[in-house]
């Protein structure tokens, strides 16, 4: 699965207004979306200390920034979708192929193994007799 958020700089330096550290313990599988929702609900409380101008600005900055992420993520959703679609055709396949064996193909076989017997026996018997 392809990173949607490759190329995302990140501020090292630390946000501009006061922070809340996070501590995420050692080995913590940690989902990259939900530290993004992190980093955005950061950004709006950091907001709230701006001013009008100076929020304007950052807002349209992170707009822009999400916008061009918008492409990657739509073509990761339709990839999704699509290999999605291929395991339910997949599926619906192979149950197909499972009720034309038991439906149809297993009783022709009992069947015709039924015909077998009866031939193998008079055979048998036939050879008795000769």
């Amino acid at each position: 699965m392809s990173d949607a958020l490759d190329g995302v700089e990140l501020d090292l330096a630390g946000p501009p207004g006061p922070s809340i550290d996070l501590e995420i313990p050692d080995g913590a599988d940690m989902d990259p979306l939900y530290l993004a929702f992190l980093g955005l609900w950061s950004l709006v409380l950091g907001a709230s200390e701006l001013s009008d101008d100076e929020r304007e600005r950052r807002l349209g900055e992170l707009v822009v920034r999400l916008q061009g992420r918008e492409g990657p993520l739509r073509f990761e959703l339709f990839e999704i979708s699509r290999r999605h679609e291929v395991l339910e055709r997949a599926g619906r396949i192979v149950a197909g192929e499972s009720r034309l064996k038991r439906g149809w193909l297993v009783p022709k076989l009992e069947a015709e193994i039924e015909a077998y017997r009866a031939r193998i026996e008079a055979l048998r018997a036939a050879l008795e007799v000769a």
